[in-house]
């Protein structure tokens, strides 16, 4: 549920109802403000309902301005380009029956919701996506060891090239998954922000790091 928080004058009595925001089932993921401030994407996953769809929202009325259709699982996280052409999701996997099915690939759109392409197949959960601040990049942060990767070498925090759609760059290894990226705003640095996990539930350690 989204709120105005600031530029809102005082009122007494109760507060006015937000808009409802609704279309979701599952847990939502992922989320973002186009950078002119008018619609917000959103992703979300569920283990009992599947949930595909991301979704763009109108600000601040609530209603649904479009919905994106590709995913086969679920989505872990999404981030729109600094220019507001493209929009980024990333897939994730819920648990069904008795074991796992999988999603990893990131989606590239235009703004409209017309696919323009898929990358990272062997991509564990991508949970984090940025655009570098040209828009020619995005940075994937990226849980470890994953099960269809040809190998398993913690190359979670990875670049890619927007023009080939292309890895252009493995940042280090890492002993446990990826949470949160971004990139410093003259786009020189990347930062991630890694989970206490290893492997799934082994405790490895919670970090910050910064790459160049």
């Amino acid at each position: 549920m989204f709120k105005n928080l600031f530029g809102r004058p005082k009122q007494h009595g109760s507060p006015p109802s937000s808009p409802p925001f609704t279309g979701h089932t599952g847990r939502i993921s992922g989320i973002a403000f186009s950078p002119d401030g008018s619609e917000a994407v959103s992703g979300a996953y569920s283990h009992q309902r599947l949930d595909l769809e991301a979704m763009v929202w109108r600000i601040p009325d609530g209603g649904i301005a479009r919905q994106f259709h590709d995913h086969t699982t679920g989505i872990f996280s999404v981030a729109y380009s600094p220019d507001g052409r493209c929009i980024a999701t990333g897939g994730g996997g819920v648990v069904k029956g008795a074991g796992w099915i999988y999603d990893h690939e990131v989606r590239l759109w235009d703004a409209a919701g017309k696919l323009r392409g898929r990358f990272g197949s062997d991509l564990f959960f991508p949970r984090a996506l940025a655009f570098s601040p040209d828009g020619r990049s995005l940075l994937t942060g990226s849980d470890n060891s994953a099960p269809i990767a040809e190998t398993s070498d913690g190359s979670s925090l990875r670049l890619w090239s927007l023009e080939t759609l292309a890895e252009v760059r493995r940042f280090g290894r890492y002993t446990s998954g990826i949470q949160a990226v971004a990139f410093s705003p003259d786009g020189r640095f990347v930062v991630s922000g890694s989970t206490s996990l290893r492997g799934g539930n082994v405790p490895g350690g919670s970090t910050v790091t910064v790459k160049i």
